[in-house]
């Protein structure tokens, strides 16, 4: 009896370390957006603008896509070099940085080069409620309409810019 428990035990830790592997090795969570719901319209100041504002409104009829992050964020320090290739692809990217300071996000983006066509503040964290994260990094593709089609939950990986997020954008910016 005592055996079968052990191996029993043995079974599920070796379930579970499979389970944890590939959810690590796949970088996050995507969630395509099945239900597509609107992206919130809420103007945000523009880092380093000073009466600027990002406002989501006046990008209707284009696509676009939006990154939260912050500088504070281990896993946002850790793709920021990544995330130009998305710039390269000409995807018009926005950055919304998250509950931080601006002086700290100008080092932040100098260290690796800002991937961002514009960067807005969201300093109180209503953009966050918004926007219902859970957490930074997240990303979304906004289509022509103003509806999310595409939400990722953590860092983009080289694997998740290449099959979910360009494959999401090439069909929805044609």
């Amino acid at each position: 009896m005592k055996n079968i428990v052990l191996i029993f035990g043995f079974l599920l830790l070796a379930i579970g370390g499979a389970v944890g592997f590939f959810l690590y090795a796949h970088g996050g969570k995507e969630k395509p957006a099945v239900s597509l719901k609107p992206a919130p319209l809420m103007a945000l100041p523009v880092l380093g603008a000073p009466g600027v504002s990002f406002d989501p409104g006046a990008w209707k009829g284009r696509a676009y896509a939006v990154h939260f992050f912050a500088s504070w964020c281990p896993d946002c320090q850790a793709e920021e070099s990544g995330l130009s290739i998305i710039a390269l692809e000409h995807v018009p990217f926005i950055g919304i940085a998250s509950k931080d300071r601006e002086e700290k996000l100008k080092d932040f983006l100098a260290h690796d080069g800002n991937p961002f066509l514009v960067v807005a503040l969201d300093d109180d964290g209503k953009a966050w409620e918004n926007w219902n994260l859970k957490g930074v990094p997240e990303t979304f593709i906004v289509d022509q309409a103003g509806m999310i089609r595409f939400h990722h939950e953590g860092p983009m990986t080289s694997r998740v810019i290449r099959d979910d997020f360009m494959t999401t954008w090439r069909k929805i910016a044609q």
